[in-house]
């Protein structure tokens, strides 16, 4: 698993790709992390494992809210 953090260096994970937690993913679109469960619950939002805890691709969350964090790719 590569590193995870904010900093920038080689070595890291795209922006597109970095995990983030539940009440991030609940942050991000406006909603209670209750509502995140039910997302995941019902197959709409995947989520990843890391050390124990659960945690989700900010690219998906983007999507599922509607947002296109990447403005110039389709």
């Amino acid at each position: 698993m590569r590193a995870l953090n904010r900093s920038g260096k080689s070595g890291e994970a795209p922006e597109s790709d970095r995990l983030i937690s539940k009440r991030e993913a609940a942050e991000i679109m406006g909603v209670s992390v209750r509502t995140i469960e039910r997302e995941v619950a019902a197959g709409k939002l995947a989520i990843s494992r890391l050390r124990g805890c659960v945690r989700f691709r900010i690219s998906d969350v983007f999507r599922l809210a509607g947002f296109n964090p990447h403005p110039m790719q389709s």
